[in-house]
């Protein structure tokens, strides 16, 4: 257990073993990396910590209660959240936990770069010279990870609300303070498809859902969603569902996802992640739980 002093390193909280060791492996090139493993460690620690590293694989409500909890009892330390997925849920938390920066991991050199200016701002954490790498000044880092990750997550909202409306990336970005070039090579990176790609399957996804509720036709849909086409609105839903849509609205709903469909709806999941809504309003780990038949500390008893 941790009880020292734990200042000139990073105290990392992690609960999945193999993302803490490839952590570590990474980071202890370059600063001390202490390790709290359990949520009851942490509830049991004491010591004074120049800044806290949260690790998860997936957005989950327990991690964001837990983020919430570091928030609240250590307020002056920053904390960095390293998470191999990335989630609307997430964003919102980070800004609400005033989370100091929000990472990708494993790390890209550029965010390795503005991690470490990170640290160097903070100034308690002593980063090995000798490791160090050529940092340039943060003026030339185009934007922080949570500025970046931001962005897109103001995207995603303006697509949900005006996906009907719009036919083409610069419909959507007036408000996002990024240009039309950077934000898509933005939205690539993080989301793994192009933003036309998530587009047109979000405007299909529609699609099939009003030809499943109501009695529509095809070119009324089409012009519903912005389609300036209705052949080619046709088209594409056979492409990606392997029917017409008048054969979809008629009952015959034995569909094929397209591949790429398919790949649109994994990346909607992962950023659009639905929360274990417990309502428990608790902080736990899996394996505390189990271990120690401890059910999680009320945050209303603290």
């Amino acid at each position: 257990m941790l009880t020292g002093d734990q200042t000139g390193g990073i105290t990392l909280v992690a609960f999945d073993n193999a993302l803490a060791e490839v952590f570590q492996s990474k980071m202890s090139e370059y600063f001390q990396v202490n390790l709290i493993d359990t949520m009851q460690r942490l509830e049991e620690f004491n010591g004074s910590v120049s800044s806290f590293a949260y690790l998860m694989s997936h957005t989950t409500s327990d991690h964001l209660h837990n983020i919430q909890y570091l928030s609240e009892r250590y307020s002056s330390i920053p904390i960095f959240v390293f998470s191999n997925s990335l989630s609307i849920p997430l964003l919102q938390h980070g800004l609400h936990c005033n989370v100091r920066e929000m990472f990708l991991f494993p790390l890209t050199e550029q965010d390795m770069q503005v991690f470490l200016r990170e640290l160097e701002v903070i100034g308690d954490v002593c980063v090995r010279k000798a490791k160090q790498p050529n940092l340039v000044p943060l003026a030339n880092l185009q934007q922080s990870p949570a500025a970046r990750y931001g962005a897109i997550a103001e995207l995603l909202e303006e697509i949900e609300k005006n996906f009907s409306r719009g036919s083409s990336l610069q419909d959507f970005c007036h408000s996002i303070h990024l240009s039309q070039s950077r934000l898509s090579h933005l939205f690539k990176d993080v989301s793994g498809i192009t933003f036309s790609h998530y587009l047109i399957c979000r405007k299909l996804e529609e699609a099939e859902r009003i030809l499943s509720s109501q009695p529509m036709s095809s070119t009324s849909v089409a012009f519903e969603l912005g389609f300036s086409n209705p052949s080619h609105f046709c088209r594409v839903f056979k492409e990606h569902f392997g029917l017409s849509p008048m054969a979809y609205s008629e009952n015959n709903r034995t569909m094929r996802n397209s591949k790429m469909y398919l790949q649109y709806l994994r990346v909607r999941s992962s950023l659009f992640n639905e929360l274990d809504n417990t309502g428990t309003g608790r902080i736990s780990d899996a394996k505390h739980d189990k271990n120690s038949g401890n059910q999680g500390v009320s945050k209303t008893s603290r």
